[in-house]
């Protein structure tokens, strides 16, 4: 199961509305305690992305050192640098580790409003329960 699926379906089981106060908590709780675990695993991808980017920062100052000092202008050497396929490789492999992170973030996120929603719904219930006790 891919990280982050069984917070997917808690999210999408909290916009029924027919949920009691009872199910919301619980919700509420799973959610917390499941955003909690995502962000290490934010912090896992954040990591990996910074590593293919100093990867590819790294395959690129190297190549391009190595041809001007063999008597390669710079800008030749930057140019036959970006049109070769070992660097996209290491573009690519960065990108899609931005990427990933990125999708991750957005979805921690978005789990805080998700909470804050469930929140407001408890609040919601408590108070028309005690509008109903009173009447």
């Amino acid at each position: 199961m891919k990280p982050g699926a069984k917070l997917d379906k808690a999210v999408e089981e909290s916009a029924n509305p027919n949920l009691t106060g009872d199910q919301l908590a619980d919700l509420f709780t799973r959610i917390a305690t499941m955003g909690y675990f995502m962000s290490t695993e934010v912090g896992r991808l954040h990591r990996n992305f910074l590593q293919a980017e100093a990867d590819r920062k790294r395959y690129a100052a190297k190549t391009v050192i190595v041809r001007t000092m063999d008597g390669t202008s710079n800008a030749k050497a930057v140019a036959a640098l970006e049109s070769s396929d070992e660097f996209w490789g290491y573009k690519n492999t960065e990108i899609d580790a931005e990427a990933e992170y990125q999708a991750y973030r957005l979805k921690l996120d978005g789990c805080k409003g998700v909470l804050n929603s469930i929140q407001m719904r408890l609040a919601l219930l408590r108070d028309e329960a005690g509008r109903t006790r009173t009447s």
